[in-house]
């Protein structure tokens, strides 16, 4: 009975504790960074050696989707590992040249934007599917999935315009405007409910408000970053207590 109990434990635990407001950040450079946007702390994973434009969770734990920029001819989807920044490539866009990503747990699609197109990817080949143009916003560089904003929000680079972007045929509607020059992407916390931002070169980190655009300054990070993506998992704290409680020599103890 006991080892039934720990084990339930075990993955109740590991399958649902995750770092609040912990992410990866991309670079043009290649680095690859552990980024805590409450409160901007960062550590250094690895540089990749890639030139990163955009950024999005991944349909895995603890790693990252991410498209590259200019120097790799906006190529294809990678997938990047976040424990050991190790980048590889899904397969070829086709012909799109995609400048950001947008991922949805939930329905399991990859949406992404090449400025003023909405796209879907296939998680299998990488290959790109038109959904539509936004018509409106003409740099929709920073995007992301938000449920609880009913979907896609995009940002145009340009204008600071915030859009709510219709999945199903890439119409932007405006929500207003942020007042933030040069977001370079934005990520959900999906534990805290909160849509963060983060600044290109300097790294600003602000908390935005899907349903106005409205932006709060929280600190700088002082990286050059124009992507983020990924959740890693907790570190077991509580797990490791509940089976130290249960261990053999504590219960001959009691």
């Amino acid at each position: 009975m006991t080892k039934l109990v720990v084990c339930t434990l075990i993955v109740a635990i590991s399958g649902s504790s995750v770092d609040a407001s912990v992410t990866f950040g991309v670079s043009p450079t290649g680095d690859v960074h552990r980024i805590d946007l409450q409160s901007g702390a960062t550590q250094l994973i690895a540089n990749t050696g890639n030139e990163w434009i955009g950024a999005t969770n991944s349909d895995r734990a603890g790693s990252l989707f991410a498209t590259p920029g200019f120097d790799d001819l906006w190529d294809s989807v990678y997938r990047i590992d976040g424990a050991t920044g190790i980048a590889t490539a899904i397969g070829s866009y086709g012909g799109a040249e995609i400048k950001e990503l947008a991922y949805d747990s939930t329905g399991r699609v990859l949406y992404a934007s090449d400025q003023d197109e909405l796209y879907t990817i296939d998680l299998t080949s990488g290959a790109a599917s038109l959904v539509g143009r936004f018509f409106g916003p003409s740099s929709i560089l920073a995007m992301e999935y938000v449920p609880s904003a009913g979907g896609l929000i995009g940002i145009d680079f340009a204008t600071n315009n915030m859009y709510r972007i219709n999945a199903s045929t890439g119409r932007a509607t405006l929500l207003g405007n942020t007042g933030i020059n040069r977001i370079a992407d934005i990520w959900y916390d999906q534990d805290s409910g909160i849509l963060f931002g983060i600044t290109n070169f300097v790294g600003d980190v602000y908390q935005l408000n899907p349903s106005n655009a409205d932006a709060l300054f929280l600190h700088s990070t002082g990286l050059h970053i124009t992507g983020l993506g990924g959740v890693i998992p907790s570190p077991p704290t509580v797990l490791l207590g509940l089976l130290a409680m249960m261990s053999p020599t504590r219960a001959r103890r009691s």
